[in-house]
């Protein structure tokens, strides 16, 4: 399905504003927007276009349900949207913020106002935590690697790579040269 099929399905089942910006955003980074998508890696049984959960240890009382027809999938995702929010989709949120713009530009051919800062900032803000996270870890990384006590350790392990290389060369070296010797002549005799 296009995301313009979605939009339109999804605001007629409930989604409305942000929330019908951030569906479609999360249709398009589960399933590539195919209602017939099925994920059963890592004991998960996903399915349908918002790749719904419907293994024991996720959402098993929706199992029953045809969650390959779009318009019942996208029900039961509205339905489990009021009761957590977003949170079972937080896995894709990195798709869903590559597919905001998309998403936000379908809602709109639909005749929603969709409020696209804020489905925006809906995406950006479950996003920002993780990029937090990687900020602080460079920070540390960089306040490491700028200490001078710590130079000498990083000496250290390029001399100790370095010696590594080269003691496999001379190890191997007697090994290598009459193989390469007969790769060559190989090389030429297939002339």
């Amino acid at each position: 399905m296009s995301p313009n099929d979605i939009a339109k399905l999804a605001n007629e089942v409930g989604f409305k504003g942000a929330d019908l910006v951030r569906a479609v955003a999360v249709a398009m980074a589960e399933s590539s927007g195919n209602p017939n998508a099925r994920n059963t890696s890592g004991g998960n049984d996903a399915r349908g276009l918002m790749q719904i959960n419907v293994a024991s240890r996720a959402n098993p009382q929706y199992a029953s349900r045809n969650l390959y027809d779009p318009r019942v999938n996208l029900q039961t995702a509205f339905e489990m949207q009021q009761r957590s929010g977003w949170q079972p989709w937080t896995a894709s949120i990195a798709g869903q913020a590559l597919w905001t713009p998309v998403a936000t530009a379908a809602a709109a051919k639909v005749g929603v106002q969709s409020a696209p800062e804020n489905a925006a900032n809906s995406v950006g803000n479950a996003v920002a935590p993780g990029l937090t996270d990687l900020g602080q870890a460079a920070s540390k990384v960089g306040g490491w690697i700028t200490t001078p006590a710590n130079w000498l350790r990083v000496v250290y392990v390029i001399v100790g790579a370095l010696l590594v290389v080269e003691g496999f060369n001379v190890i191997t070296a007697r090994y290598i040269e009459p193989i390469t010797n007969v790769a060559k002549t190989a090389v030429k005799y297939a002339k």
